[in-house]
């Protein structure tokens, strides 16, 4: 398969766990408003995102497609868990 589409696939697919991680968001309202989830999903998901980072960034030609896109997803699973872990302590009265 020519290198060029290999490339745009790689582009493309790794763009798809950022916008699952981005679905959080409403996750994150839910928080908010005192409806808690489970704290296990945002834990796997950084665990996750980490663990394809280091592999990306540490291969012998740094593959910045895997990189970049779950660097967003260690962030964006780290705001949810911080949410869910105020929720359950029931910091949002303000809302």
């Amino acid at each position: 398969m020519n290198q060029k589409i290999v490339n745009r696939i790689g582009w493309a697919a790794s763009l798809f766990p950022v916008l699952m991680l981005v679905g959080i968001t409403d996750q994150i309202l839910l928080n908010m408003q005192g409806k808690t989830g489970s704290l296990l999903s945002p834990f796997l998901a950084i665990i996750n995102c980490m663990m394809w980072t280091v592999y990306g960034f540490f291969k012998t030609d740094r593959d910045w497609k895997i990189v970049i896109p779950n660097a967003g997803g260690i962030v964006l699973g780290c705001a949810l868990l911080v949410s869910g872990i105020y929720c359950k302590m029931g910091c949002y009265p303000y809302l």
